[in-house]
């Protein structure tokens, strides 16, 4: 006979089989939010801009404000993103990987000496990931800050730097071949 009890063990998702969780992290760029805006929704530049998770990029459709671009990662490989600006300066990020699906919610807000980078990351683990959902949030945070918000700063710092004059060889000074190596 059934009841109406609470379960006592952690339910998944609408018997999707997998377990969320919610990770927030932020840094201040010295950038204005548009400009930040601006480079997270340049696609074309994620290879450079996160060099150490993204070979490539590639558009596949823009579809009522959305655009579906395919990422081909260095680990999970080819997966396809949803970019979804929900303003001028946030974006929601889907994305779908053979062990998780995730929502990254990027916020680009104005702070003192730039912008406020803020990444709301929810991360909705399949099975058998979903077992020790509990004990990734630590992991996903660190990769967080060290694969976009990292990145994202780093990249801003370079711009900002302009470029960076090229190291010249000094030249040597002329011999003339008829002098005497004694200057007579």
């Amino acid at each position: 006979m059934r009841t109406n009890r609470p379960s006592r063990r952690p339910s998944p998702v609408a018997g999707h089989g997998w377990s969320i969780i919610h990770v927030r992290e932020a840094t201040t760029i010295r950038a204005e939010p548009r400009r930040l805006a601006a480079l997270y929704l340049d696609h074309a530049r994620w290879p450079s801009l996160f060099p150490a998770t993204i070979r490539r990029t590639r558009e596949l459709a823009r579809n009522d404000g959305a655009t579906l671009v395919e990422v081909d990662h260095r680990t999970e490989g080819r997966v396809v993103n949803v970019i979804r600006p929900l303003s001028p300066t946030v974006i929601a990020l889907d994305e779908r990987k053979p062990r998780y699906d995730a929502t990254f919610v990027n916020r680009f807000e104005p702070a003192p000496g730039g912008s406020r980078y803020t990444v709301e990351a929810t991360i909705r683990f399949r099975m058998p990931y979903a077992l020790i959902a509990p004990l990734l949030g630590s992991v996903v945070r660190r990769r967080v800050l060290a694969f976009v918000l990292q990145p994202m700063l780093e990249a801003v710092e370079r711009e900002s730097a302009g470029p960076r004059p090229r190291a010249t060889q000094p030249i040597p000074a002329r011999q003339d071949v008829n002098a005497s190596p004694h200057g007579t």
